[in-house]
């Protein structure tokens, strides 16, 4: 399982150029190789909330964060 996740990984860096994808999937390590996380959650019921991610900027936001 691990090795077909690497090469789906191998396959979309290598697309990504020129191609862009939108990939579903609750797996961490799917999410893992993403340059972007989008999201849809639900706190209080009726009201959904998306939510975004720049996994390239994450670290900066984090140290701004403490």
């Amino acid at each position: 399982m691990k090795q077909m996740l690497l090469d789906t990984q191998k396959y979309l860096n290598e697309l990504s150029d020129e191609t862009q994808f939108i990939v579903i999937t609750h797996r961490k390590g799917t999410m893992e190789f993403a340059d972007r996380l989008y999201g849809v959650t639900m706190q209080e019921s009726g009201v959904t909330k998306l939510v975004s991610v720049n996994l390239n900027t994450i670290d900066d936001v984090l140290k701004e964060e403490q």
